[in-house]
């Protein structure tokens, strides 16, 4: 049996747990799925890579409703892919770039999602069959992800300054 992700669209596999996050919009096997390419990334250090990216793109790609942990995550992570995308951050600097950001955390407010949040899913990224792969593809899904969310670009660009 397949699952179809009410935020994403991946099919996967029914996950027989049921977990999900708690405030992402993902459905189980999507969350599941997630947990399998994290789990890659942490286990080979040519995957991790671009493991930032990777937490980036499936955070906004799945933003759950409004509410004050939704609201921290989707500027956080979408600000994160400005970052790279805009400004050239390295990914291994975006945790700093994120943990300085949340000092002007009572400047967020709610971001009402695109209804199209990108073509590539988790499920490309699981498919990949060499490092390279997922990292290229990894880098192509944020960028798409982050373009999805275009209308707040000069807002995200803000809130970094």
């Amino acid at each position: 049996m397949m699952d179809k992700c009410s935020s994403c669209g991946a099919e996967t596999p029914r996950s027989t747990t049921g977990v999900t996050h708690a405030y992402l919009d993902a459905s189980p096997g999507c969350w599941a799925r997630y947990g399998e390419v994290l789990a890659r990334e942490y286990s080979n250090a040519q995957y991790f890579a671009v493991h930032a990216i990777t937490v980036d793109a499936y955070a906004i790609q799945h933003p759950g409703t409004e509410g004050p942990q939704t609201i921290n995550s989707v500027n956080l992570h979408l600000a994160s892919l400005y970052g790279y995308y805009q400004n050239h951050v390295e990914i291994g600097q975006l945790s700093q770039f994120k943990s300085d950001l949340t000092k002007r955390k009572e400047q967020f407010r709610w971001l009402p999602p695109p209804q199209d949040l990108g073509s590539i899913t988790i499920n490309n990224i699981w498919q990949a069959d060499t490092a390279e792969q997922h990292c290229e593809l990894v880098l192509q899904w944020g960028e798409i992800v982050f373009n999805c969310w275009r209308e707040y670009h000069s807002y995200i660009k803000e809130i970094c300054s």
